[in-house]
This record gives C-alpha cells, sequence and structure tokens, in this order.
C-alpha cells in the first residue's frame, strides 16, 4: 500500500490522463527515442526526508504546478519526436522541455555551512530532492531549486529577506516570495502563503487497497461482535445446563441410594428364595418319606407361602417409605432456605431500626441545640434593633444625611458586616481623624477652602458640558447631511462587490468602518472564500495573497460604474494567484471592461494561463523585450498558423 511511484501514477492518472497515457506510450515504445525519456517529473524525483515534502511540493508550484507533469527530454532529436509523435498526432495536451543548461544552473548562493550558520536555514530545495541530473537541471532552471533554501524551524525570516540574495524561500508552514520594488528606493516587499500538504511527494498510501483492507477489517469485527454475543447466549445456556446437570447429578445420587436399597431387599428375596428352593428339596425329600410326614409338610408350605406375602408386603412398605422420606427431605431444604432468608431480613431490619434511632436521637439534640441558638439570636437582635434606632440620632446635619444613606442601602442590599467589624471601623475613622487633627491643626480650614474652590470648579465642569453638549448636536446635525449619502454610496458598492463575489461562488461585502474620531473612518471589506468559513476582514496578514489580490480586482470592478475615467491600467494583478482565481477573475475583468459604454482598460501581466476566456472586443499584445530569442522559441508566425489550424481565433 506504500509504493508512492504507484499512488502517484494512481493520482495523475485519474486528474490528467493526457499525461498517463503519455507516460505510458513512452514505457511501451522506448525504441522510438534515442535517449530516455523522463517524467513525467512527479515520477522522476524523490524527496530525501519526508519533513520537507510539502516545502518542496510548494517550491515547484503545489500540486497543480505544470512544473510536477513536464516530459524532459535527454537532446534535441526526442525533443522533436515526442512533440511530433504525442502532441501533433495524438494531440495529448503535455508538456516537454529539453534543458539545455549545464551543472552550472544547481550550484547554489552559500555554501550549506554558511546557510546554516548565517541565515539558520537547514537546506536548499535541490539538496532534499533527488533524481536524474536532467530532471534536476530543469527544475533548477525553472523552478529555481538550487536558490531556494528551506528550514522546519522559525529563524531570521527578516535577516533572510533583506540579505538580497534570496527571492524565496520556506521556513515551517509559510512560503516567503521577497520581491524588489523596480523603482524608487527599490523597497523590499515580502508575501507570505501558507504551505499546503503534499499530495504527490508526501508518504502515501493506496487508499483503495487501504479502503479494502478496512472494510474487511470492518466486517470481521462486526462478525466478531457478532460472535461474541452467541459466545454470551452459549455460556447462559451452558450455566443453565450446568444446572440442571446438577440437579441431575442429585436426582443420580438418589435413585442410587433408592437402587441400593432395592438391590439390598432383592438381595434378601434371593437368599429366601435360595431358602424357598431348599424347603421345596427337603419337601421333595420329605414326600418320599412316610405319610406321617404329609401333615408337616403341607404345614411348611403354608408358611412358605405366608413369608412370601410378607415379604411382598415389606418390598411395598418399604419403597413407599423411601418415596416420604424424599419428599420429607426436599421439604426440610426448601424450609431451611426460608428460615435463612428469615433471619437475613430480620437482621437487616433489626440494623435499620438501631441506625434510625440514632438519627432520631442526633436529630433532636440538633433541633434543641437550634431552638437555644435562635432564641439567643433573636434577644441579641433586639438589643441591636434597639441601638440602631438610637444610633445618629446627635450627629451633624452632613452626618445624619451620609448616616441616613447608609441605613437606606442596608435596608435595600443588606449587609454581611457584624457589630464587632462596624465598631472596629468606627475606632478606625476615629483615630485616623485625630491623626490628622494632630499633625494639621488648619485641615479644617483648608477643607472649607478645598470645597469653595471644587464648588467653583463644579460650576466650570457644567458650562463646559454644556458647550460640549452644544457641539455634539451642531455635529450631529451635520453628521445628518452626509452620512446617509456615504452609507448609501457604500451600500451601492457593497451590492455590485457582493454580485461579483457571488460570480466565482464566494461571499463579500464593503461596509463603513465608523468611529468617533472622523479621522479614523474607512471602509472595511468582509470575504468568504471557503463554505466552511465565516465573513472575515480582509487584511495583509490573514488571507492569501492570491485572495487578497482576488478581492482588489472586484473591489475595482465595483468602482468602476461609480467614477469616471477615459481608461484604467491594472498591472500585474495576477501574481499570486492559484489557476482558479485567475481564470476567474480573467473572466470577470473581460466581461467587465468590454461592455458597452466602459472605459479602456489595460491588463499588464508577464504571464497567462493557456485557454483564458477571451471575446472579439479584446486585443493580446505580446512583447519581446530582448535583443535576441531563445533558440528554441519559433518564430511568432509558426505559433499564429497552428493556431489557426486548431480553430483557435
Amino acid at each position: 500500500m506504500d509504493n508512492a511511484r504507484h499512488v502517484r501514477l494512481n493520482k495523475i492518472r485519474g486528474r490528467y490522463p493526457h499525461v498517463f497515457e503519455a507516460h505510458k506510450y513512452c514505457k511501451e515504445n522506448p525504441d522510438k527515442f534515442i535517449g530516455r525519456i523522463h517524467g513525467p517529473v512527479v515520477l522522476s524525483i524523490n524527496v530525501k526526508d519526508a519533513r520537507y515534502a510539502s516545502m518542496v511540493e510548494q517550491v515547484l508550484g503545489g500540486s497543480a504546478s505544470s512544473h510536477l507533469r513536464y516530459f524532459i527530454v535527454e537532446n534535441e532529436q526526442d525533443y522533436r519526436t515526442f512533440s511530433r509523435i504525442l502532441v501533433d498526432e495524438k494531440k495529448l495536451k503535455v508538456n516537454v522541455a529539453w534543458p539545455s543548461v549545464g551543472n552550472e544552473v544547481l550550484r547554489t548562493p552559500t555554501s550549506a555551512a554558511e546557510l546554516k550558520s548565517r541565515y539558520g536555514m537547514d537546506y536548499y530545495a535541490s539538496d532534499i530532492l533527488e533524481g536524474d541530473p536532467h530532471v534536476m537541471r530543469y527544475l533548477a532552471q525553472e523552478a529555481r531549486i538550487s536558490k531556494i533554501p528551506l528550514a522546519l524551524s522559525h529563524s531570521s525570516e527578516e535577516n533572510i529577506s533583506n540579505s538580497g540574495i534570496f527571492q524565496k524561500f520556506c521556513v515551517g508552514q509559510t512560503y516567503y516570495n521577497v520581491k524588489t520594488a523596480e523603482y524608487g528606493k527599490r523597497n523590499k516587499q515580502t508575501s507570505t502563503t501558507p504551505i499546503r500538504t503534499a499530495e504527490y511527494l508526501g508518504e502515501a498510501v493506496d487508499n483503495e487497497a487501504k479502503n479494502q483492507l478496512m472494510e474487511e477489517y470492518r466486517t470481521m469485527e462486526g462478525n466478531l461482535q457478532q460472535a461474541d454475543v452467541m459466545i454470551k447466549e452459549y455460556n447462559l445456556e451452558h450455566d443453565q445446563i450446568k444446572q440442571k446437570v446438577q440437579a441431575y447429578k442429585h436426582q443420580k445420587e438418589d435413585l442410587i441410594s433408592q437402587k441400593r436399597d432395592v438391590q439390598l431387599a432383592a438381595q434378601a428375596y434371593n437368599m429366601k428364595l435360595g431358602k424357598l428352593e431348599d424347603l421345596k428339596k427337603q419337601l421333595e425329600l420329605l414326600k418320599q418319606k412316610p405319610a406321617v410326614l404329609q401333615e408337616r409338610i403341607h404345614k411348611l408350605k403354608e408358611d412358605v407361602v405366608t413369608q412370601k406375602s410378607a415379604e411382598e408386603r415389606f418390598v411395598k412398605k418399604y419403597a413407599q417409605t423411601l418415596q416420604k422420606y424424599v419428599d420429607c427431605y426436599e421439604m426440610r431444604n426448601i424450609y431451611k432456605l426460608q428460615e435463612i432468608h428469615a433471619n437475613e431480613k430480620f437482621k437487616a431490619i433489626r440494623n435499620y431500626a438501631t441506625e434510625q434511632d440514632k438519627v432520631l436521637h442526633d436529630a433532636e439534640n440538633n433541633l434543641a441545640a437550634a431552638k437555644r441558638s435562635y432564641q439567643s439570636a433573636q434577644r441579641q437582635a433586639l438589643v441591636y434593633k434597639k441601638e440602631c434606632e438610637e444610633a445618629g440620632n446627635n450627629l451633624a446635619e452632613e452626618l445624619h444625611t451620609l448616616f441616613q444613606e447608609i441605613l437606606r442601602k442596608w435596608k435595600e442590599e443588606g449587609t454581611e458586616e457584624t457589630l464587632e467589624t462596624l465598631e472596629e471601623k468606627i475606632a478606625e475613622e476615629k483615630g485616623r481623624a485625630e491623626g490628622i487633627r494632630f499633625a494639621n491643626p488648619d485641615a479644617m480650614l483648608h477643607y472649607e477652602e478645598r470645597k469653595v474652590e471644587i464648588d467653583r470648579l463644579q460650576q466650570k465642569i457644567d458650562s463646559l458640558d454644556g458647550d460640549i453638549e452644544e457641539c455634539k448636536r451642531q455635529i450631529a446635525t451635520v453628521k445628518a447631511l452626509w452620512e446617509p449619502r456615504i452609507d448609501a454610496l457604500v451600500q451601492r458598492i457593497s451590492v455590485k462587490f457582493s454580485e461579483a463575489f457571488e460570480r466565482i461562488r464566494c461571499s463579500g461585502e464593503v461596509a463603513v468602518d465608523k468611529h468617533e474620531d472622523f479621522d479614523k473612518w474607512g471602509i472595511n471589506i468582509w470575504v468568504k472564500f471557503r463554505d466552511t468559513e465565516k465573513l472575515q476582514l480582509l487584511t495583509g496578514q490573514r488571507q492569501s495573497g492570491g485572495e487578497r489580490s482576488v478581492s482588489t480586482v472586484l473591489y475595482l470592478m465595483a468602482l468602476q460604474n461609480l467614477a469616471k475615467s477615459p481608461f484604467r491600467v491594472v498591472d500585474e494583478i495576477n501574481q499570486g494567484m492559484d489557476p482558479r482565481n485567475e481564470r476567474m477573475i480573467h473572466e470577470q475583468i473581460v466581461k467587465g471592461a468590454s461592455a458597452p459604454g466602459t472605459s479602456q482598460y489595460f491588463l499588464i501581466t508577464p504571464k497567462l494561463l493557456p485557454n483564458l476566456f477571451y471575446n472579439e472586443r479584446m486585443r493580446v499584445l505580446c512583447i519581446y523585450n530582448s535583443e535576441w530569442l531563445p533558440a528554441k522559441i519559433k518564430p511568432l508566425s509558426s505559433y499564429l498558423e497552428h493556431a489557426h489550424a486548431n480553430g483557435i481565433s
């Protein structure tokens, strides 16, 4: 399940079937090419340390980057063959590159030791990757893997940004991009992007096989739980059978005892039967004797019959007696169990009665103590009530008013203070007053002077409060004239802004940021790019660079219907956007800028994605700002001819 190459290939087959078909063709037809075809790149590279997998994938442009889907050839002939067969004939949308640079492109700006000691970074991206030299040279040329350092933990990011050596670097889960202004003081601006978890270069698992095994595991686990239930049922049945076996064992013992008694009776019967046979023999002998013995013989026969009948009665009586004995033994066991149950119940009731007697005795003691405490507290409360009613009668007018206010609060809110704490506070205040009189004999005079000054200042404050209220009324009057107009204008902008965000399946609003200080008024832009999020304020730290660019463009488009100008210019607005946002924003700009009655619109960018939205009111200008062109770039006319041949206008 952990075959990373197999998992990567399955992802390529699902997302980019043309790349998969090209890879399959190259594997099945190696005789078509002179050298080896490396690719796609995602199958030809490996990350030495899995902890850096997400960083390396971000450096290569992310999981949707075309760098990972490029095919690398080793010579020009294979480049032409690959393009002719797979691109022109089979019409596969794949990219092929032939790196015509040497190993110098893999040279790093600093040594590994200096990178760690001076800047606190771990490795360059090229140090973590391993692959064929042709693939590594291509990635160094196009993705600059030998110029981008990586670090797992935070270091001095500001020092790295200001060094002037590194334009891009990764620290932890953040990707930094340092740009230097082309004009003026050439200030540096650093933008950050959160690093997403690697989809291709991390440790991969064959999810289909894993899910199948997990499904089998869950099925077996369900069977195991069902077997546990059956085992519990069988155990219960086993216990019941065991109880029956035990009962049958007791019955067997009783039957064995009965059998033993019957055997003893049978043995006695056999002995008597043997004795009867002896008597019969004797009878035969006696028959041969004279007739005088006939009477005795007859008598002996009668004795034999009598003994036989008696023996039969004894056997029946013994069986009846044995059955009565068994029934009595069972009744004796039942009565014994009832006796044990009654004794235990009697003990429990007796213990419960003892405990309840003790609880009742304690409750009576507590009730008596509570009554005594209540009566004592009642008497003390009457004394305190009388003292409180008499308190404050001889106080000065000011203190008497203060005293009445304290009483009112106590009646309304209550107090947790006791008589002892009040007496301590009174003594403390008296001591403080005596200390003031002793330390400053003129304290009362100063008090009167300050009281007069306080009255004067209070009158001044009242006058100023009146002036402030008048100013507030004037401000409210003026504010009522222009604030509704601003709110209405911003509401119009917000409606246009929300409609633009809905077209890209996101949400956005614009609102006035109001403060008591009018210098701090401003515009707040609220955006939401994911269904699981809430509307968040657009800031320079919360959203990514691409999200800020999208919000800025849509805000400017919401403003363009409110402000008239001969033309508008937007420079590199698509830089930092992911391909999805770049396509949606480009389509919005094209539709808005090409509508009838709008101003002329200039969009300047160093790169554009293929197959963007265009219409007939647009004009595309490609500027070659160089004295020469690379040998691999064909003349512009050949690209135009190829476009016309494929029906691209």
